[in-house]
């Protein structure tokens, strides 16, 4: 009898436990623009894409991490976003024809991956930014260390 009570308890904090999700974060600022988070369009030759890949259930660190790199690229970046060589996109791998990227980019959780594809959309190369959600209690040390790797990639 006690066992059913005892093992949905036990599931719940596992749940918990396993989602890397931290309640105790604090909320995101508000967005100062709007970002464009569409299904990506046909690649621009050898362009380049800061993808930010989410599940639907979501915490404070991943709307941060959504919100500051939009912010990065509208501020930092812009010249590559306008001339088309850079472009982020938003993507819920839970969404249906979406779970690929899960295998393609060996994802386990919410996070930053950089990206290199020719024109005709093949991966030339791709890179997880997984220091982003260490960073995204401090927009600063995520600014930081996301413009130093955002930079690295585009010279490479």
């Amino acid at each position: 009898m006690i066992k059913k009570p005892l093992f949905a308890v036990l599931a719940l904090v596992l749940s918990f436990y396993f989602t890397a999700c931290s309640k105790n974060a604090p909320a995101p600022p508000a967005p100062t623009e709007p970002v464009d988070t569409t299904a990506p369009p046909a690649a621009h030759p050898s362009q380049h894409i800061l993808y930010y890949f989410h599940r639907t259930a979501r915490c404070n660190e991943c709307l941060a991490m959504e919100l500051f790199a939009g912010e990065l690229l509208n501020n930092e970046f812009d010249a590559a976003v306008q001339d088309g060589s850079l472009a982020y996109y938003v993507i819920n791998i839970d969404e249906p024809g979406s779970e690929h990227f899960a295998s393609d980019f060996a994802l386990s959780y919410s996070t930053l991956v950089l990206v290199a594809e020719d024109e005709s959309g093949k991966v030339l190369r791709w890179k997880n930014l997984e220091e982003a959600w260490e960073k995204s209690h401090d927009q600063d040390a995520f600014k930081t260390y996301m413009t130093t790797e955002i930079a690295k990639w585009l010279k490479d």
